[in-house]
């Protein structure tokens, strides 16, 4: 999981990428900052044993540090799991 840029400023676009590895993993991936949802369901774009999803938006809610989650949603061979990423904007 990681935020690009990271320090961010609050009128600067931030994209969040999510990777997932696991056997031909497909499903989906929801971004959240704490309760938050940020970007639902976001299709795993998935090659050989690794997959990846995108969350870019504008600005998020205040400065400070945000804790921002993705978690995969899982498939009939791969577990759900989640992972996060301390977005820091000034």
């Amino acid at each position: 999981m990681t935020g690009d840029p990271n320090p961010a400023t609050t009128r600067l676009r931030v994209t969040f990428t999510a990777t997932v590895t696991g056997t031909a993993p497909t499903g989906t991936v929801t971004f959240t900052d704490g309760a938050t949802v940020l970007c639902a369901n976001v299709a795993l774009n998935a090659s050989g044993n690794t997959g990846t999803a995108t969350c870019s938006l504008f600005r998020l809610s205040g400065s400070g540090t945000h804790t921002i989650t993705a978690s995969y949603s899982g498939n009939a061979t791969n577990l759900p799991s989640s992972g996060s990423v301390a977005e820091v904007v000034n």
